[in-house]
């Protein structure tokens, strides 16, 4: 009879300070934990996970902020002189 162990191993995000955990066995890679986060994270971005997350509430509403912000952002790509950095 063959018994195989599962633990969890984790990732986390030094950035945006998230965390990922995942099941692993004895045959698992590092490269096995970051392609589940990877294949969790296609999920989340393509609505597959439940609408009452907190945390892609707060995504949206900090992305409708940044688009309003955006709105207003006025854009003077106007040529000007060089100044003293003209040859």
């Amino acid at each position: 009879m063959d018994i195989k162990t599962f633990e969890q191993s984790s990732l986390y995000c030094k950035i945006c300070g998230q965390n990922f955990q995942t099941t692993i066995n004895s045959l698992s890679k590092p490269v096995d934990v970051y392609t589940d986060w990877y294949d969790a994270t296609e999920e989340v971005n393509n609505g597959a996970v439940n609408n009452s997350d907190e945390e892609g509430e707060d995504y949206e509403t900090n992305e409708k902020r940044q688009s309003a912000a955006d709105n207003q952002f006025i854009d003077d790509d106007e040529e000007e002189g060089d100044g003293d950095y003209s040859e």
